[in-house]
């Protein structure tokens, strides 16, 4: 699971690559899988489908766990960008606004950010995040990521399927992935992108399933007309990242790939990336139907934990290219 330093889904122009991943594309992510055409994958149905409750809790530990590791970084306020029915466009949203409808008392205030920062006002915490101690809470959920989330101890296992060229003596490596950027409601429906490395097949029903598939993307959304929101100053571009280190590591393990150094990767990619988009329905959609659309190919060497109480060290994510309409 990539979590990195922002929880929503919007994008900021100045963001580096490295900031492209949020929680909330994790989100849309898991509405749609579980969905498929059914009501998970969209708006309005949603709520009405048992899972969706399962679905907002791992969010909310996925958050709760991300806190405890990020413990000074918080709300930055933010301009926004449409009217809702208690907030005007252009008004400044910061740690203190309202988050309507939420009451928090019977005297008609309502919840904020500050007032929720720590979830155990509710009365409840999750076993990663349980401990009064900030350091040893801290310890938990690195320990726990580990074991859920990361390769093995030391990442043996994972060495093991790199070559000499891939990784070095001290344990680092590159990690890859696509950022994506695009507006969210801009074909009003939901729409997934998917990344191939290498030939896939044409028809978008085997799409899900080809051997050759390296991630998906899609958005959650629906037409911002129905929205209720008003006017919108700008349509909300939305980003996201898909891993494709696993799908490398493949691809050197049957010798298509020499390693995951720069040159040798942004060659090979040069034959062998592909991307496609659909809809929930499996109609196919052309870049040109998406205004401001973006995939771009980034990287960074990556420092493998040494034992299961450490986290893997990033070092700068540097952009190397992005692809072309429909490549």
């Amino acid at each position: 699971m990539s979590i990195r330093s922002r929880i929503n889904g919007g994008y900021r122009a100045e963001a580096p690559p490295s900031e492209q991943d949020s929680v909330e594309a994790i989100h849309d992510q898991v509405h749609t899988l579980l969905g498929g055409g059914g009501h998970m994958s969209f708006i309005d149905y949603a709520g009405f489908d048992p899972v969706f409750f399962l679905h907002h809790t791992m969010i909310d530990r996925c958050f709760a766990m991300w806190q405890v590791l990020n413990p000074d970084s918080f709300v930055t306020p933010r301009v926004a960008v449409s009217d809702t029915f208690t907030m005007a466009l252009g008004q400044i949203q910061n740690a203190n606004s309202s988050l309507t409808p939420f009451y928090k008392d019977r005297s008609g205030n309502f919840w904020s950010s500050s007032d929720v920062r720590d979830m155990r006002i509710f009365g409840y915490e999750y076993p990663e995040t349980s401990n009064n101690n900030a350091k040893a809470r801290e310890q938990n959920v690195i320990v726990a990521i580990n074991r859920l989330y990361g390769p093995p101890v030391s990442g043996q296992i994972f060495k093991r399927d790199l070559d000499a060229k891939s990784i070095s003596a001290s344990g680092k490596y590159r990690e890859w992935v696509a950022n994506l950027q695009m507006p969210k409601s801009a074909l009003g429906a939901p729409f997934s992108v998917y990344i191939f490395l290498g030939p896939f097949n044409d028809d978008p029903k085997y799409w899900s399933s080809d051997p050759n598939l390296a991630g998906q993307h899609t958005t959650f959304s629906r037409s911002e007309s129905l929205t209720g929101n008003g006017a919108i100053s700008s349509p909300p571009i939305v980003t996201a990242a898909i891993p494709l280190t696993d799908s490398f590591i493949n691809h050197i393990s049957t010798g298509d790939l020499k390693s995951l150094s720069v040159e040798d990767v942004t060659e090979w990619l040069d034959s062998n990336l592909s991307y496609r988009i659909k809809l929930l329905d499996g109609t196919e959609i052309y870049e040109e139907d998406i205004p401001d659309f973006k995939i771009s190919i980034a990287s960074a060497g990556v420092k493998l934990p040494d034992s299961h109480e450490d986290l893997p060290v990033w070092g700068e994510m540097m952009e190397h290219l992005e692809l072309d309409e429909n490549t």
